[in-house]
């Protein structure tokens, strides 16, 4: 049997072995309680009937967690790539890709304090300061609606207190790693309290650049203000302002010639990888008003998010392609919804949503003077660092493709959805969300006379999409005692069409339609050995129409098509379990069968039968946490976690050389604390057996040049963290 068969089998003998385990006597240590907002109200996640994994403040402090892609080796069928720049956070779930072209929105909707997040720029924010990760698997188009076909991020930050009290995080690693954070909760009156966060990090980047210095360095700030008034038990009213700014000194690939061998390597050649720039700003005014009976919410918030990228798009030394791109994207969303409280037997929530942003984008390609010197078969001049206005007068010394344009977007919706017990056991629920997308598009391609030979002609472009679609939710549930839950749902899912705004080569490629999705789930939920073992198992089938699929396109990067019908079918089992005092041993496991069932590109080119891109079949994780006392002033904690993925294919056309092999990752934490919990000091090391793979590859970027680009997962990295609290 082959490694990847026996970690399978023996991740599945594991959860059956806890599975199994339901006949024995109960042991001292019980289960803590997860709260969830998943269906617009705090529920205990045992209860609801949907797929979901979720993260606590505990969890995430256990764990170390840093930044949301971290979450991904602790959630079964969800995996991160890797990141190579700030562009993107892109995440697979379920065997879908979330991410996108420039233009096209991202399938997973990620939400902060039930705000949407319009980029996936701006996606991986520090978790300093965060109560809670809730990652809702398939649909969610009922009640988060906007862009949520593959899934949704439903981020909770902790609310202001009346009791002072303070975080202060100090940490260090290799890569010359530092990470400073605090956060201060203040109460100002007996209505009023603040709390003011922030977080700094800084490392180096993982590639050693052979013109000196690393290439993909981190660099953010993360700051925080909130201030909650409670002037009665009826009316509580939330301020936020976050701020967030990173840099990097541009994005970078390994580059190899194709038919040279791919090697994991950390060496790139680049003598001006360029800068990264994001500066990401965001208001959020939260009121909820108690009428007894019902409760009303409004949630308005304004976001800016500005841009900045230049980069060696070729990735070599050579002076052959230079990618030049500003984003300045304005947003502002207004949510009023209402909800009954109190015992009935029936619970509601019923609202309405509008969404509008402004999204301007400059994208330019340039061109150096070696992709001159190729295009006119002037070999010997490559790498000379000649113009080839010196070699020849009548040449060009590059060539210049730009667009610009502004995409407005609006977005309105109306929704309801509704729990009735049918009787003690039995329940059903039922949502409705209706949706209207209208989008204009205002594009300007310049480009000189050599580019227009190329294909890359100037034009300009004013278009428009108006999407609507009716999306439901309804599942009927069987809650035979407080300990089980069964229940089976369908969901629709949608995510209206967009437009390629980058760089084209015909006025054609620039807009795609609209995606929808049906998805039908089986799940089990269950709280065995007097709430000592949990253990959560949901079977899924999702079919696309229409989906938005991204391919690359030498000189132009990914664009953004509808790839006809794809389907996803497969499981994901979770459990935890504190078998002893102090122990907790936790795990998952994740199956996803995800191709296309009709892709159809052109007349010569058909992708029907393959795997999507980015999705690996097969994901697991399983971990364990104990501490102990070693005096009552004195306490150590251990933690051990190992994940798995399986091989994926990193382009749709399944070609062997694009795939990326499967890979198990061990991290592992070892700390000491105070015995009033107002110290920790915390050693930790992440892919500790230094696994190398990769999880990138595509090419070439290049017009002229047979290059292929990868990047690879981050190397064994270690440090050391320090917290005080008061």
């Amino acid at each position: 049997m082959n490694t990847r068969s026996s970690f399978k089998v023996a991740a599945v003998s594991t959860l059956g072995l806890s599975i199994a385990l339901t006949s024995e006597t109960a042991f001292s240590q019980v289960l803590e309680e997860v709260l969830v907002t998943a269906r617009k109200r705090q529920e205990n996640l045992q209860e609801v009937p949907m797929a979901i994994s979720a993260l606590t403040a505990k969890d995430i402090a256990e764990a170390g967690l840093m930044r949301l892609q971290d979450i991904t080796q602790l959630v079964p069928n969800m995996t991160y790539l890797e990141p190579t720049t700030n562009k993107f956070t892109n995440i697979t779930l379920r065997g879908i890709s979330s991410g996108g072209g420039l233009g096209n929105d991202p399938a997973l909707g990620v939400y902060v304090d039930e705000v949407y997040i319009g980029r996936d720029s701006a996606f991986n924010g520090d978790l300093l300061d965060i109560e809670r990760v809730e990652v809702l698997k398939g649909p969610q188009g009922t009640l988060f609606g906007r862009n949520t076909t593959v899934g949704a991020i439903n981020i909770t930050t902790k609310r202001p207190s009346d009791e002072l009290g303070g975080t202060l995080v100090v940490g260090v690693g290799d890569y010359n790693l530092t990470r400073i954070g605090g956060l201060i909760n203040v109460p100002l009156s007996d209505t009023l309290a603040a709390k003011f966060s922030v977080v700094d990090m800084e490392r180096d980047g993982f590639l050693d650049n052979s013109f000196g210095g690393t290439v993909n360095t981190v660099d953010y700030t993360t700051g925080r203000a909130q201030l909650l008034w409670s002037p009665g038990e009826r009316l509580d009213v939330l301020l936020t302002g976050s701020y967030r700014e990173a840099s990097g000194n541009g994005n970078s690939y390994v580059t190899r010639f194709q038919g040279e061998p791919l090697e994991t390597s950390y060496d790139v050649n680049v003598p001006d990888p360029g800068f990264e720039d994001v500066e990401d700003s965001t208001l959020t005014l939260h009121v909820n008003y108690d009428f007894s009976n019902y409760t009303l919410t409004s949630i308005t918030s304004f976001q800016q998010l500005e841009e900045s990228y230049r980069n060696d798009a070729d990735w070599t030394p050579l002076d052959d392609l230079t990618a030049v791109d500003t984003r300045d994207m304005d947003s502002w969303s207004q949510e009023l919804r209402v909800e009954n409280s109190g015992d009935s037997r029936l619970e509601w929530v019923a609202g309405a949503y509008f969404y509008h942003q402004e999204f301007d984008v400059f994208t330019q390609s340039l061109s150096g003077g070696d992709t001159i010197f190729a295009f006119f078969g002037l070999n010997s001049f490559i790498g000379s660092g000649l113009k080839p206005s010196d070699v020849n007068p009548g040449l060009p010394n590059g060539v210049d493709i730009n667009a610009t344009s502004v995409i407005d977007t609006d977005s309105l919706s109306f929704f309801a959805n509704a729990t009735y017990d049918l009787s003690d056991q039995w329940s059903v629920t039922a949502g409705l969300r209706y949706s209207e997308d209208d989008k204009e598009l205002d594009y300007e391609q310049g480009a000189d006379a050599l580019a227009a030979a190329a294909g890359f002609s100037p034009f300009t472009l004013q278009d428009d999409q108006n999407d609507e679609e009716v999306t439901s939710t309804i599942s009927l549930n069987w809650q035979p005692n407080d300990d089980l839950l069964a229940y089976v749902r369908y969901a629709g899912g949608y995510k209206a069409g967009g437009f390629n705004n980058s760089i084209s080569t015909t006025a054609s490629l620039v807009s795609f339609d609209a995606e929808t999705l049906d998805s039908y789930e089986l799940g089990l939920k269950s709280t065995l050995l007097d709430n000592s073992l949990r253990v959560n198992i949901a079977v899924f089938r999702m079919e696309y129409k229409d989906k938005q699929e991204s391919r690359f396109i030498a000189g132009v990067g990914f664009q953004q098509s509808n790839a006809g019908e794809a389907v996803s079918d497969g499981f994901e089992a979770d459990f935890e379990w504190t078998p002893l005092e102090r122990w907790t041993v936790y795990g998952g496991v994740g199956y996803a069968k995800a191709k296309f069932d009709d892709y159809v590109v052109d007349a010569t080119t058909d992708y029907t039968g393959n795997k999507l891109t980015r999705a690996p079949e097969w994901t697991a994780n399983v971990g364990v946490q104990t501490d102990w006392d070693f005096s009552d002033y004195l306490q150590g904690s251990f933690r051990l976690d190992y994940a798995y993925q399986d091989e994926f294919f990193t382009q749709p056309n399944n070609d062997p050389f694009f795939a990326a092999d499967s890979q198990g990752i061990v991290n592992a934490r070892l700390g000491i604390s105070g015995g009033d919990g107002s110290w920790q000091v915390t050693l930790w090391g992440r892919n500790l057996t230094d696994e190398e793979n990769v999880n990138a590859l595509f090419g070439a970027s290049s017009f002229v040049f047979p290059f292929y680009h990868y990047a690879l997962i981050a190397p064994r990295t270690y440090g050391a963290e320090l917290q005080f609290r008061f």
